[in-house]
C-alpha cells in the first residue's frame, strides 16, 4: 500500500466497480487499530459492526464529522464524487443492504464467541480522536504552496526581460575610458631603453629605413630542373622557362607576348615551394646567360613568415605593391614621388609569383591589379591588361587558409552586392580580382 496507494480518485464512488478494494485500502491507511494488532482488528471491526459491508463501513468513517483520523482529501474527494453520482450512490447502498443485511446471530457468534441464547445485543464502540492527532504542519512546504508566481521576486530573469517588450530606443552602451588602463600597462614616464643604454636607437631606425627597400640576393645553385622527382613540377617549370624566353626575345616589343596566368595547386607536403625555388634558381640562369640588367621577377607572400620561407628576396604583397594598409586603400598620388619610386622599381618586372594564393581574396587580387595599372605605363602595357600586363603564376593550396574578410579567388560568383553598389570599391575590386584569377587558363 505504501508503494501502490489506496487507488484511484474515482474509485471512492460507491457505484464504482472497485469501492470495495479503495474502501477497505482507505481504511487500512488511514484508521487506527487497538493496541498492537494490526489489519485482523480493521477486519473484525468491519465483519462485526458493519456486517463485512466495506462500503458502510467507509461511508461511517467519513461522514464522521469528529473524527479526526480522516484525511480531509478523503472527505472531500468522497463527497464529492458522491454528491455528482448520488442516484448510482443510493442504488448501489440499497444493492449493499440487500445482499449484506445487519449482522445475525451466527455472524455476532463468531465475532464474540458467546451463546446466542444468552447473548445480548453489545453497544457499539465508541471511537475517541485525538484533538491533536493531525502531525504537524510543515512551514517550508506551506511557504513554498503559497507563493505568489508572478511576482518579480519569484520569476526568472528572461521573464522579466521579456515583459519589457521590444527596445524602441535603443541607446548603445557608454564604455569606460581607456586612459587610466593605458597609463597603467604603458606609462609614458617609463625609460623603456634604461636596460639597454649602449644601444643607438636612432641608428637603429635609419638602419631600418635604409634596408627598407634593399634586396638581398639568394642563390642556390644546387637546385636543378633535373632534379624534380615529379613530372608536373617539371612541366611547370619548362613552362615557365619557355615563356621568360619569349618575353626576353620580344623585349622591345611589349605587348607582343601574352601575359602569363599560371596555377601551380597541391596539397601540403607535394613540394610547391621546392619547385617554385628551383623555378626561380633556372629563371636566374637564364637571365644571366641572356645578360638581363634589373629584377625580371618579383616573389610575394600575404605573410612575413611565407615570404621568409620561399627566400630569393620574397617579401609581402603589402611591401612589395605599396600596400601597408590595404583596408585605408587609395591610389598613389600622380606625379609623386612614391608613385615615382614604385614604377622606377617595377620597370624591368615582367613576373610575378604569388605564393599561398588561397589566402589572397577577390578584393586584394583587384587591389594589386589596380597597383600594377599604376605602376605600368601605357608603353608597357599597350593593351590595358589586367594585373598591369604582367604574368602572374600562382602557387598555393586552396583548401587551406582562407582570405580574412575576403571572398577566395576560386569564387566565379561576381560581387553580391553588384547590382544595387556597383560602384563601391570593395565591388569593383572584388570584380576587377576574379577576372583577373579567372585568366588562369592553366593549372
Amino acid at each position: 500500500m505504501p508503494i501502490t496507494g489506496a487507488g484511484f480518485p474515482g474509485q471512492a464512488a460507491r457505484a464504482h466497480a472497485e469501492h470495495k478494494t479503495y474502501a477497505r485500502l482507505t481504511l487500512y491507511v488511514y484508521m487506527p487499530c487497538e493496541a498492537l494488532r494490526g489489519v485482523d482488528y480493521i477486519d473484525d471491526v468491519c465483519k462485526c459492526q458493519f456486517g463485512n459491508s466495506w462500503t458502510a463501513f467507509l461511508r461511517a468513517f467519513v461522514k464522521s464529522d469528529t473524527n479526526k483520523w480522516c484525511p480531509t482529501w478523503i472527505r472531500q474527494n468522497y463527497r464529492c464524487v458522491n454528491q455528482v453520482r448520488k442516484e448510482a450512490s443510493e442504488a448501489s447502498e440499497t444493492e449493499e443492504e440487500t445482499a449484506n443485511p445487519e449482522p445475525n446471530a451466527k455472524a455476532d457468534d463468531k465475532c464474540t464467541g458467546t451463546d446466542t441464547s444468552k447473548r445480548t445485543r453489545a453497544p457499539r464502540t465508541k471511537f475517541v480522536f485525538d484533538e491533536d492527532g493531525e502531525p504537524p504542519a510543515d512551514e517550508e512546504e506551506e511557504a513554498a504552496t503559497t507563493l505568489d508566481r508572478w511576482k518579480s521576486a519569484y520569476r526568472p530573469p528572461w521573464q522579466l526581460h521579456s515583459e519589457l517588450g521590444p527596445n524602441l530606443n535603443p541607446t548603445g552602451r557608454k564604455l569606460t575610458e581607456a586612459a587610466p588602463w593605458m597609463r597603467n600597462t604603458n606609462p609614458e614616464e617609463f625609460d623603456w631603453g634604461a636596460r639597454w643604454p649602449d644601444v643607438d636607437v636612432p641608428a637603429l631606425q635609419r638602419l631600418m629605413h635604409a634596408r627598407q627597400d634593399t634586396a638581398v640576393q639568394y642563390d642556390r645553385p644546387d637546385l636543378k630542373k633535373e632534379d624534380l622527382g615529379d613530372d608536373f613540377q617539371r612541366l611547370f617549370v619548362e613552362l615557365v622557362l619557355e615563356h621568360v624566353d619569349d618575353v626576353l626575345t620580344h623585349l622591345d616589343e611589349p605587348g607582343e607576348v601574352k601575359p602569363l596566368r599560371l596555377m601551380l595547386l597541391g596539397t601540403a607536403g607535394t613540394g610547391k615551394t621546392r619547385a617554385v625555388q628551383t623555378l626561380i634558381q633556372e629563371v636566374q640562369r637564364v637571365l644571366r646567360t641572356r645578360e638581363y640588367a634589373g629584377d625580371f621577377f618579383a616573389l610575394g607572400a600575404p605573410t612575413g613568415c611565407a615570404a621568409f620561407n620561399i627566400r630569393f628576396h620574397a617579401s609581402t604583397l603589402h611591401r612589395l605593391f605599396e600596400m601597408r594598409n590595404p583596408r585605408k586603400w587609395k591610389d598613389i598620388p600622380e606625379h609623386s614621388k612614391t608613385l615615382e619610386r614604385f614604377q622606377d622599381k617595377m620597370s624591368k618586372i615582367h613576373m610575378v609569383v604569388i605564393d599561398e594564393i588561397s589566402m589572397v581574396g577577390k578584393q586584394m587580387m583587384g587591389k594589386i591589379s589596380a597597383r600594377c595599372r599604376q605602376a605600368k605605363t601605357r608603353e608597357q602595357n599597350p593593351h590595358d591588361d589586367a594585373l598591369g600586363g604582367l604574368s602572374v603564376i600562382g602557387v598555393g593550396d586552396p583548401a587551406q587558409c582562407p582570405p580574412i574578410s575576403d571572398e577566395p579567388f576560386f569564387d566565379a560568383d561576381a560581387h553580391k552586392a553588384t547590382r544595387g553598389e556597383g560602384t563601391a570599391p570593395r565591388v569593383v575590386f572584388s570584380n576587377e580580382g576574379k577576372s583577373s584569377t579567372m585568366a588562369s587558363r592553366k593549372l
